[in-house]
């Protein structure tokens, strides 16, 4: 033990502004079973690694029509879980807030 551990600064930290934690397949599960589909997969949508974490928030704000029309056909859309997490929470299914997402398969 370094004798002289009352010189050393002590660590800094921040406390970080999660609100929530979820893991990647149940999102998936929950946006499948929210929007009817099959095989959602927000890693792959989003471009996400293995053993990673995303921070994604969730509000209630009016979605752009681009985001609106995107949400129709989600099979084929990539990029679109800030619309999602949007859409969720203008419909009361979640929480706003900061999720951490965890990515693990």
């Amino acid at each position: 033990m370094n004798p002289e551990l009352k010189e050393i600064k002590p660590l800094k930290v921040t406390k970080p502004d999660i609100d929530f934690v979820v893991e990647d397949h149940e999102l998936n599960r929950f946006v499948e079973d929210v929007y009817g589909l099959q095989d959602y997969n927000v890693a792959c949508s989003e471009e996400w690694s293995n053993d990673t974490e995303h921070r994604v928030e969730a509000r209630k704000e009016e979605l752009a029509q681009y985001y609106k029309d995107k949400l129709k056909d989600l099979s084929t859309n990539s990029y679109t879980l800030s619309a999602i997490m949007s859409d969720l929470c203008n419909r009361d299914l979640i929480k706003p807030g900061v999720y951490l997402i965890t990515v693990c398969w």
